[in-house]
């Protein structure tokens, strides 16, 4: 459980990381 929860902030924080550099 605590690694998927991880996985996904990690996932969130480069998806805003890519949005970031998009705009």
């Amino acid at each position: 459980m605590f690694t998927a929860f991880h996985n996904i902030a990690a996932s969130l924080i480069c998806w805003r990381f890519v949005q970031r550099w998009f705009c």
